[in-house]
């Protein structure tokens, strides 16, 4: 009796219906007077998207419709950002015009420059990209006067992006920067300024990485970036925005740990084995595994974890950390307390290797990642925009 009365009073208020693995339940106009408790949002839905979708149970990550296995030799990184604003899978000489239009925007700007050398050297290289973005509002009336096309801005920012990590990076290391020009994407020019004798080298690789990163759904940091845009905000305070809740370490900030984690175990001498028992009899976190979306390994792990196991000679500065990456992943890929609560490898026990073996510090992880990501947060920003959603409101309960 409980149960009908229940599915009486739902239906009263709800429209149901099924999207996917997914019950749907949407208020009916008039219904304003029910709160929905549900802490962290993990069951509440306030957008509908076509930029991504993921399938935790099996495992399997969509930019579009398409596998993002697929999408890997496809495109490289700029095709796919226009791919994702756009929501145009088979545009050739639309990706094409994008990624030349970006590459007018890899430069240095003397008023940003003056901006970010004036930052404490002890800033965290997240917020230096922080104030980079936000400051860029100030100068894109110099670099596209007039600009009402949304293509256009996208260019200058994931451009700038690449630039203003480069120049940290080179603020860090004092290395000066290159201002000449190259026809390369802008992830190869930033590989340019910061390591100029592997840039062909790493190229192919940062590419891949940038590609498993650019958009992943409705997470922190892009639900963040959709507030933003639902209150009529910019893009560069939307794209700051997202950029801070990304650096949290229960988000993109979690990379910095991994490392921290690999540095630990090297420095102790102790074997994967006795770190985890470490961790587990103190019932501490160990970052690197499990993801709240996936039952199943992620893909993008699994992609770099399978990248990781070739013998290419490319991998021998960091084949350290690569083959404690590897034994990390055996000890808990083989635990059923782990594969039991669906506890697998996640991206960041990997990306630390890669970004390692571009010479990257452990602090710039994240943003990193970031460089990545912007395109994701650029595509809800846009979607935000064009579905004219109302401002976020989200209600409270009184304690």
């Amino acid at each position: 009796m409980e149960n009908n009365t229940l599915q009486t009073s739902l239906t009263d208020l709800f429209n149901i219906t099924t999207t996917g693995t997914h019950q749907v339940l949407e208020f009916k106009k008039g219904i304003n007077n029910v709160i929905v408790f549900d802490p962290g949002a993990n069951h509440t839905s306030f957008c509908k998207s076509s930029i991504s979708r993921i399938d935790g149970k099996t495992g399997q990550l969509f930019y579009g419709s398409t596998p993002i296995e697929e999408k890997i030799g496809e495109t490289d990184f700029e095709g796919l950002a226009f791919q994702l604003i756009t929501q145009l899978d088979n545009d050739p000489s639309g990706e094409l015009q994008f990624s030349k239009g970006m590459h007018q925007y890899f430069v240095l700007d003397a008023g940003i420059q003056a901006v970010l050398q004036h930052l404490p050297a002890s800033i965290h290289p997240m917020d230096f990209l922080l104030v980079g973005v936000t400051a860029l509002s100030g100068i894109e009336e110099k670099y596209i006067p007039g600009n009402e096309d949304p293509l256009v801005q996208a260019q200058f920012i994931i451009a700038q992006l690449f630039v203003i990590a480069a120049y940290y990076y080179q603020l860090q290391h004092n290395i000066t920067w290159n201002s000449s020009t190259s026809a390369q994407p802008v992830y190869h020019r930033f590989l340019q300024q910061v390591s100029p004798e592997k840039a062909d080298l790493y190229a192919p690789l940062f590419n891949i990485i940038l590609m498993l990163h650019a958009e992943h759904g409705q997470n922190c940091s892009t639900a963040t970036v959709r507030n933003i845009a639902s209150a009529g905000g910019d893009i560069y305070t939307a794209i700051a925005s997202g950029i801070a809740a990304f650096k949290g370490r229960l988000h993109g900030g979690a990379s910095q740990y991994v490392s921290q984690m690999y540095n630990e175990i090297i420095q102790r001498g102790i074997s994967a084995s006795e770190f985890i028992a470490e961790k587990m009899g103190r019932r501490e976190v160990i970052y690197g595994f499990g993801h709240r979306i996936y039952k199943n390994w992620d893909p993008r792990a699994r992609i770099m974890y399978n990248m990781l196991q070739s013998d290419d000679p490319v991998y021998v500065s960091v084949d350290v950390i690569r083959r404690l990456a590897f034994e990390l992943t055996d000890r808990v890929s083989n635990d059923t307390y782990f594969t039991s609560r669906f506890i697998f490898p996640n991206p960041d026990l990997f990306n630390n290797v890669f970004y390692t073996l571009f010479g990257m510090p452990s602090s710039m992880n994240t943003v990193m990642l970031s460089l990545s990501r912007v395109a994701g947060w650029i595509a809800h920003y846009y979607e935000n925009q064009s579905d004219r959603l109302p401002i976020i409101r989200p209600q409270e309960l009184y304690k």
